[in-house]
């Protein structure tokens, strides 16, 4: 498809052939979200397939565009300032799930004595593939999609959890530096609960013992920060983020109260040096309620009211080579 790329880009607007590409490419990661481990080669055939459709009408066309009206000598210089200013990466991520529960009815217990873990552990591969590109000298868009984390079982002893998987995730950013101190972000993300959280049953000895039906609802997460630059060394930071709830009220369950909807973000990061930063943030979601809608108890939630809030912090030291 390149060549024909390449003619079209000299017929139609080059921003018209990016928005196709980029649409195209949204279609093949949102194929991509279904990826499991018994995935066939069909299925990465087709995904393939449709990331070759897309790029050429992507990339061409970007390129295309940086070099109209430039005199041949200052093409080298246009080469380095589009590389500079697109830039594609990946990644692979080990993902790790430990479950620390204790429960009576029915009588389950998986602590292992540490506040961090959980005697129930898992472990699995995703992968992560984004880009950003410089609008302009002050606004940059990013993309990433991340494949679901698809566990293995967890496992305990004569225990086994199954169904307890990271979803996918697709999301859009802008970034826009106002002035030399204050940068405005914001993005959106698709969180895709409903291929992931469906139905969490732990087994005993091989035979059902405590099945959850989740089935939750995918979920569309808006954020909104602001970092501003104090002086040299310091940078201070706020942000803000809505997702609605995204378990029905008929499956809510105090073991996975997943229910606030709104968090409040702030921070800090301070520079050392070049290599040495810290960075600390603490982030607070008001509490929020739910009252389960299913049968009654012991069979079900009906009645059952839910309260979750959280207050979280976090300290980080970075060191760059």
């Amino acid at each position: 498809l390149m060549p024909i790329s390449g003619f079209a880009a000299g017929i139609v607007q080059p921003k018209w052939l990016i928005m196709m590409g980029m649409s195209v490419i949204v279609l093949a990661l949102w194929h991509l979200t279904s990826l499991a481990p018994e995935a066939s080669f069909v299925f990465f055939v087709y995904a393939r397939v449709f990331l070759m459709i897309g790029l050429p009408f992507l990339f061409i066309p970007i390129s295309t565009a940086a070099y109209v009206g430039l005199p041949g000598e200052k093409t080298n210089q246009a080469s380095s300032l589009i590389n500079v200013a697109r830039n594609i990466g990946g990644s692979v991520d080990l993902v790790w799930a430990g479950m620390d529960l204790v429960t009576s009815m029915p009588s389950i217990n998986f602590k292992d004595g540490s506040d961090f873990t959980g005697a129930a552990k898992g472990y699995s591969l995703a992968a992560k593939l984004g880009f950003t590109y410089k609008l302009g000298d002050a606004l940059t868009v990013g993309g990433v999609y991340q494949t679901a984390g698809n566990l293995p079982d967890l496992k305990d002893g004569a225990y086994k959890v199954k169904g307890f998987d990271m979803p996918a995730t697709l999301g859009l950013g802008l970034a826009w530096q106002a002035n030399d101190k204050l940068m405005v972000a914001a993005d959106v993300k698709d969180v895709l609960w409903s291929d992931s959280m469906n139905t969490v049953t732990i087994y005993k000895n091989g035979a059902v013992y405590a099945p959850f039906q989740q089935d939750w609802n995918d979920q569309i997460v808006l954020s909104l920060g602001l970092a501003y630059k104090l002086n040299d060394a310091l940078t201070g930071r706020i942000g803000y983020n809505h997702g609605k709830n995204p378990i029905p009220d008929q499956f809510v369950n105090y073991l996975w109260p997943a229910i606030v909807e709104n968090h409040y973000t702030a921070g800090f990061g301070y520079a050392f040096s070049k290599q040495s930063t810290v960075n600390f943030a603490l982030s607070y979601s008001p509490k929020a309620s739910v009252t389960g809608t299913g049968p009654n108890p012991p069979a079900g939630n009906g009645g059952m009211v839910i309260d979750h809030s959280q207050l979280n912090w976090q300290l980080m030291y970075s060191y760059a080579f």
